[in-house]
């Protein structure tokens, strides 16, 4: 054929040399060498015919609109059955890697050296940011990796990439991210765009893990936190024995339990976040009652779901905005880092605020604001509000003592939840879904506020207990069927009374004042003092006869056990290293139980006393 039209060429005259046939005759050969050297040909007749020019212009424009058509046809070749091909234009994209021909140099251009490709496009449903899932095959195996749009529009940020596997340095950088988004644009329509979350509960009805058609995006930190949030052996291994224990009635282990199937209902309630603090002496069950709560959702098994407060307020306003409806159970609130240690009060506002802070980025733009409508589990031996207690900390605390005897075999117990994880919070979710719409939630929450109710009680806490009983009542008639509820009287308990919040500071200065005009009372040197002694001062601290101080407070009106929670969370009634409320002293060479009341600064110029640094008091005599 090709001999035949090489003969043909030499007997042309001009118009059939030029003609649309003979050109794409030309062009239509396979073999390289075979149609140059008919180009060739074809150039000498027409240098005979005088149109040496033309044919060259023609043969340029229709070498163009054969390069476009086999652009247009043009698909990647990875020969993977989990990947189908896409247009990708004039690159060739194959086992052997990604490149294009560049004929100003007759030379391939590398972008590549294996298979990868954009497969999916994630776009997440609270900003509205995309992310995109790269594809790539390296040593026989295809992986995928997810990132931010910008890291794949950016030659200095592709090379990250490299710390995954993919063969991106600074000098093939920039064509990868042509030849990425060339395919992304070639084929946008066939390339699927899926919604996803960085916060896991609920979508509107869908609940974030138990959807599969959300994906989750979330910050890489929190990817073993949310791998943990899985379903492991069974709903029934774990029913039964949690059936066993809820027989025995113990109502912190109830109250606790209702807690962390509670967290998801506070978004329907339209309820503010708060805690749920379990305390006691050591060996009580805090740690396993706070892993059976975990079992509900995730793994309990150490490093998995249950964190701790060995980190900072922002990393714990993150996790909290990452969990979002999820319970967040933080392990034995004495290991604290250094800085919120110095502010366990103001974390404690914060979470309960359920918002995080507006804070800036480095572009100068503003982050997304954190936010998250959850319940906050602690454990530790003292209370939390010893740590922290202001009045308005106070109302935002529910505070469970945990006693003695909770449970009998603590290793087996640990062993089944350890086993069995992740299926009742799911289920719980699907009776939600299937039995309960918002306005039945709200109603049953009204309900119980209303039977909770009493004037002298805190309203905030009124309505954190209620939500408990709300998915305690949920519990005992859908999941366990066992009619075993929280006692009211016993949910009752819980709450503190107004006086409890606010009349702490008046008493504490109402002590200040006395203290001031009494100070002959006060650390006399004399063995038999002509007057009634109270106490010493020294050391920034007031130390009170027990006796004394609560017959201070009864004359004034106040409640002496009142003052002391009070005083406890706030920080100035300072208890010995085994939480005892009073401390040893030396008072008229003999030791005493003295009650420490640390003086605030304000206070230093009311009371003659010797100034001294406000630091914790220095071990028990």
């Amino acid at each position: 054929m090709r001999e035949i039209l090489r003969d043909d060429i030499k007997d042309m005259d001009k118009e059939e040399l030029l003609s649309p046939s003979t050109m794409m005759q030309i062009l239509d050969i396979e073999d390289t060498v075979d149609r140059l050297e008919l180009m060739n040909v074809a150039r000498i007749r027409a240098s005979d015919l005088r149109c040496k020019t033309l044919f060259d212009e023609n043969l340029k424009v229709y070498n163009k609109m054969v390069a476009q058509e086999t652009v247009q046809k043009n698909t990647t070749n990875f020969n993977c059955p989990g990947y189908k091909d896409m247009y990708c234009g004039g690159w060739v994209a194959d086992q052997d890697g990604i490149r294009i021909f560049n004929p100003m140099t007759n030379q391939y251009i590398i972008a590549c050296h294996h298979p990868i490709i954009p497969v999916k496009r994630l776009r997440n449903m609270e900003t509205g940011e995309e992310q995109i899932t790269i594809a790539y095959h390296r040593n026989g195996t295809w992986s995928e990796k997810t990132v931010s749009k910008e890291v794949v529009a950016s030659s200095s940020k592709i090379v990250k990439l490299s710390a995954y596997g993919v063969s991106v340095t600074s000098e093939n950088a920039r064509d990868l991210v042509r030849f990425l988004s060339d395919v992304e644009n070639y084929n946008d329509a066939d390339i699927p765009i899926l919604s996803s979350t960085s916060k896991m509960g609920w979508h509107g009805n869908d609940f974030i893990p138990y959807n599969g058609d959300i994906l989750f995006d979330g910050d890489a930190r929190f990817k073993q936190l949310y791998e943990s949030i899985a379903q492991h052996g069974t709903l029934g291994a774990w029913l039964t024995m949690i059936a066993e224990l809820r027989q025995k009635r113990r109502f912190e282990f109830l109250f606790v339990l209702a807690a962390s199937f509670a967290s998801v209902l506070i978004h329907k309630i339209k309820n503010l976040p708060f805690f749920v603090d379990l305390y006691g002496e050591t060996e009580g069950g805090k740690t396993v009652t706070l892993m059976i709560a975990a079992s509900v959702w995730a793994d309990p098994s150490e490093g998995k779901f249950i964190g701790d407060f060995k980190s900072t307020e922002v990393g714990l306003e993150a996790k909290a905005d990452m969990l979002n409806h999820l319970p967040m159970l933080l392990d034995d609130t004495s290991k604290t880092s250094g800085r919120i240690k110095d502010n366990f009060e103001g974390v404690i506002y914060d979470l309960c605020s359920g918002k995080g802070k507006t804070r800036s980025n480095r572009d100068l733009g503003l982050n997304r604001e954190n936010h998250w409508e959850n319940l906050i589990i602690t454990n530790g031996e003292r209370p939390l509000i010893s740590y922290a207690g202001q009045g308005g900390a106070l109302n935002r605390v529910i505070e469970v003592e945990c006693k003695e005897g909770l449970y009998e075999d603590a290793p087996a117990i640990c062993d089944v939840v350890k086993k069995n994880f992740g299926h009742a919070g799911k289920e719980f979710v699907r009776i939600i879904q299937e039995n309960y719409s918002e306005d039945d939630i709200r109603e049953l929450f009204d309900s119980f506020c209303d039977m909770l109710y009493e004037p002298n009680k805190a309203t905030k806490q009124t309505m954190s207990v209620a939500s408990v009983l709300v998915a305690d009542k949920i519990l005992s008639e859908h999941l366990f069927k066992d009619g075993i509820q929280i006692k009211l009287e016993n949910a009752k308990d819980l709450l503190m009374d107004y006086q409890e919040i606010s009349d702490g500071q008046r008493c504490y200065e109402m002590i200040m004042d006395t203290a001031s005009g009494n100070s002959f009372r006060f650390d006399s040197d004399d063995d038999e003092p002509k007057t009634e002694q109270w106490g010493i001062i020294g050391d920034g601290y007031i130390k009170f006869i027990p006796s004394m101080l609560s017959k201070l407070c009864d004359k004034s009106g106040f409640k002496f056990d009142s003052f002391k929670k009070w005083a406890l969370g706030k920080g100035y009634l300072i208890p010995d290293s085994n939480g005892k409320l009073t401390r040893s002293t030396r008072f008229h060479g003999k030791t005493k139980r003295l009650v420490w009341i640390r003086v605030a600064e304000e206070d230093d110029h009311s009371i003659d006393w010797e100034k001294v640094d406000f630091d914790f008091p220095p071990n028990d005599v």
